[in-house]
């Protein structure tokens, strides 16, 4: 997959759908539409709302809104972030707070990267800088990094946090997070022996892989058994045209997404369902749960081919750092010349992200038809059973002209089955088209071989007629369900 063309086909159909939502949103929104009394006209304005911010934000860094903080004079003081390092792949940020007197305990917060951007530390910085002067590691996007800067593997990045310490000096506390616990244990354990002078006061360590093996899990099984040619041929591409990167290997962030989505499918689905009904009640808002979480969760970054592999094998297969065998440059960086720093290690009990990282990953790779086949069924049953309900006062005005229960039944039945059969429609026919660019487009190109088109037509037609089946109950039943109140109060209801 070493190529721009899978990397530009990716952003290519995020474009899309955010330009699909910007349409939907447009379109409900003409004056003339809100002359049609139906709730699928709301539901398109919603769902275009919601479709154009979700995948606009997937390119979006967010910002890290931190604009005063109340310190013990009672008094809110401005916080202004400024770059005291700057490097091609990270800088070094500070939360500078004029007019409030100086901290003597100096805070240096080890972003991960993997994936996210360093504003996921928001809260941790809020919560420090009552009483701590500030500092972060803020990590950049590779496809924003031209390929003239150079590489960038697990021993610059060690490098990186070597000369952040020395700049901020030996009265410094620091606090890596996560995927950082390791590479910051080597990179304290390279200047104990380089420059002990400019070693930190303090050294924390939060839930880390610092020994994978320590807690035998699925993730050390899954990367036993995949080489690192699986993992450099099916999910390194090359940064497309539109960004400063081209050409530049990378593991893209939208494939992390993907395989993040791909963990809780069920729950993300649920959540962006509700999220459309509440916009089409009114009952969204900028800042609201919804927004808030996933404005910071769906805004990934590329992360270096070679950063993101060189973790794998040195950390996580050959565990250099747990063995204390790990080199920078050449170099053999001992731990145990760690005497003078303060070392604490918080560990995850359960390790819960990286289980279900592994269990992501897998569903990336080989995919999963029964779970693909579950959470489309419940999606639009979900969708099909909200917009039934959200239709009582329609069906007590219909009853109240005439219409019996039997025969709105048979009016939601006829509904359900000919919108379930025209999203299947237009859903087997872009898988159909998908599965022919990437089996003669993506697959020569990528891999230099080809296969035939195999459609299992058993199993498609078993799937259409089982979805038909159930969109078709699932309207019958939540009109039933709406149509149990008496007619004239659910006409009532809403005025």
């Amino acid at each position: 997959m070493k190529y721009m063309l899978t990397y530009d086909l990716m952003e290519t159909m995020r474009n899309t759908n955010q330009w699909l939502g910007a349409t939907a949103r447009a379109f409900a929104a003409y004056p003339a539409m809100a002359s049609a009394a139906n709730p699928w006209v709301e539901w398109l304005g919603a769902w275009g709302e919601v479709t154009e911010r979700s995948f606009e934000r997937m390119v979006t860094k967010p910002d890290w809104g931190i604009g005063a903080v109340t310190t013990e004079d009672g008094k809110d003081h401005t916080v202004r972030i400024e770059t005291v390092v700057s490097k091609a792949f990270g800088d070094l940020i500070h939360f500078r707070i004029p007019g409030r007197k100086p901290r003597k305990r100096r805070v240096m917060l080890v972003a991960p990267m993997s994936g996210h951007y360093a504003t996921l530390l928001r809260k941790t910085v809020i919560s420090l800088l009552p009483d701590c002067d500030v500092y972060v590691t803020d990590w950049h996007n590779a496809r924003d990094i031209p390929v003239s800067a150079g590489k960038f593997d697990v021993e610059d990045y060690t490098l990186y946090l070597v000369d952040f310490m020395r700049h901020l000096g030996p009265d410094t506390h620091v606090i890596a997070i996560c995927q950082p616990a390791p590479l910051t244990l080597a990179a304290t354990a390279y200047l104990a022996e380089e420059d002990p002078a400019a070693q930190p006061r303090s050294l924390t360590l939060i839930g880390g892989p610092i020994d994978p093996e320590a807690n035998h899990t699925e993730v050390t099984d899954f990367g036993r058994t995949v080489t690192m040619g699986q993992l450099e041929q099916t999910m390194i591409q090359r940064v497309g045209f539109k960004y400063d990167g081209v050409g530049r290997q990378v593991y893209p962030g939208l494939l992390q997404l993907a395989s993040f989505m791909s963990m809780n499918a069920a729950t993300h689905t649920r959540a962006f369902s509700d999220q459309i009904f509440r916009a089409a009640k009114g009952e969204a808002s900028d800042h609201d749960k919804h927004n808030t979480f996933y404005d910071e969760y769906l805004a990934v970054m590329d992360m270096t081919a070679e950063f993101y592999l060189s973790t794998v094998e040195r950390v996580f297969k050959n565990r250099e750092i747990a063995r204390n065998v790990f080199t920078v440059d050449g170099v053999h960086v001992d731990i145990g010349a760690i005497t003078d720093v303060a070392v604490k290690v918080v560990e995850g009990e359960e390790e819960v992200l990286a289980d279900r990282l592994d269990r992501g990953e897998r569903v990336l790779w080989g995919g999963g038809p029964s779970g693909l086949r579950l959470g489309t069924a419940e999606a639009l049953t979900a969708a099909l059973g909200a917009l039934v309900l959200a239709r009582r006062r329609e069906f007590g005005m219909l009853r109240h002209i005439g219409m019996t229960r039997a025969q709105i039944s048979a009016m939601l039945a006829r509904e359900g089955l000919l919108v379930s059969a025209l999203g299947l429609c237009v859903g087997l026919l872009l898988g159909w088209l998908i599965s022919l660019v990437l089996i003669h487009v993506v697959n020569r190109q990528s891999f230099h071989w080809s296969m035939e088109v195999y459609l299992p037509w058993g199993n498609l037609l078993l799937f259409a007629l089982s979805l038909l089946i159930l969109a078709t109950l699932t309207a019958v039943l939540s009109g039933r369900q709406a149509m149990t109140g008496d007619a004239v109060r659910a006409v009532r209801e809403d005025w």
